[in-house]
């Protein structure tokens, strides 16, 4: 839509191996700069819970609280990507808030926010679908023709009414303690597996992926020939594992150089699907590392043979170089 977007995130999740517990923040002096000299043209301040773009590290309810403040301060509007509100609340409790209850926790997260934008696939366990939710009444009728003319009407919104229907169990579902820690201790695992390979990876783990530095255990292949994708090819060409880079190739170009950005950090995250993978299957995914290891210097950089414009990461073409 021509918007210029603005990362306030805090230093220390660039940081692969800090112990940082909640990298996942926004650093409230970038913010406060942005807002003190922009805030007229702020559309809003969106805080991603788990934030993807850092290794699905988690948010603490301190921070969200703090930066919920300043955009009041600067009369912003603020909002929560919410696909992984859960697991969030999960890291919360375990790291912030050990007495408080995983809904209480969600219910504090979301009295902060002017609205919040929610994929279902994620933590509300559904086979697809979404919501767009806003706390402001006439906020809420400027985006609904959109709804209407692409989408579909407001009480569906282009869902069947089975996916509404598990929609609506597992917003319920996915807020269980027990689920939400099986689901974290298979990432754990999963983690401690690829350690003993001496794959890196950012630690601490979060809640729904590894995120392997594809950069340093690639080191060979230049940032600019996404040695991220490289690695995403060969895990699906060896042992059909299907992964995806967020690197250099997922940042895309400079809207006026035409050049391609370079990321701070060339991943692959290996995401885990909800009640689906048993131990044998991390299993299965670490002796693909373990195999490809011994050879990596013999993987090769790609290129484009065919690239396509705005999300060029899903359907763009490659030849290794």
């Amino acid at each position: 839509m021509g918007g210029h977007p603005v990362n306030c995130t805090v230093d220390e999740a660039y940081d692969m191996s800090s112990d940082h517990q909640f990298k996942g923040n926004i650093d409230l002096s970038k913010l406060e700069k942005v807002l003190q000299k922009y805030a007229y043209k702020v559309s809003y301040v969106l805080h991603t819970v788990t934030c993807n773009q850092v290794g699905g590290q988690p948010v603490s309810m301190e921070n969200i609280s703090d930066v919920s403040g300043m955009c009041k301060k600067y009369g912003v509007l603020f909002f929560l990507d919410g696909a992984r509100f859960a697991e969030n609340a999960y890291f919360i409790k375990e790291r912030e808030h050990q007495n408080a209850g995983i809904g209480a926790i969600v219910s504090g997260m979301m009295s902060l926010a002017d609205g919040m934008l929610m994929s279902g696939k994620k933590n509300c366990l559904s086979p697809g679908g979404g919501f767009i939710a806003l706390r402001n009444k006439s906020l809420y009728e400027k985006p609904l023709p959109y709804s209407i003319a692409f989408i579909g009407g407001m009480e569906y919104g282009g869902m069947t009414g089975e996916t509404m229907e598990a929609f609506a169990v597992g917003i319920r579902e996915g807020i269980e303690e027990d689920l939400l820690a099986h689901r974290v201790s298979q990432v754990r695992y999963l983690g401690n597996e690829l350690k003993k390979i001496g794959v890196p990876f950012i630690t601490p783990v979060g809640g729904h992926a590894i995120f392997v530095d594809a950069g340093k255990w690639l080191s060979h292949i230049q940032w600019d020939k996404f040695p991220g994708h490289a690695l995403v090819c060969k895990l699906y060409e060896e042992d059909g594992i299907r992964c995806v880079e967020v690197g250099s190739l997922i940042e895309g170009r400079d809207p006026k150089t035409k050049e391609n950005r370079r990321a701070k950090m060339e991943l692959v995250r290996l995401a885990v699907p909800h009640r689906t993978y048993a131990e044998s299957h991390f299993d299965f995914i670490a002796e693909a590392f373990n195999k490809i290891s011994g050879k990596r210097q013999d993987i090769k950089g790609v290129e484009f043979t065919h690239e396509t414009y705005p999300l060029r990461h899903f359907t763009s073409k490659f030849r290794p170089i």
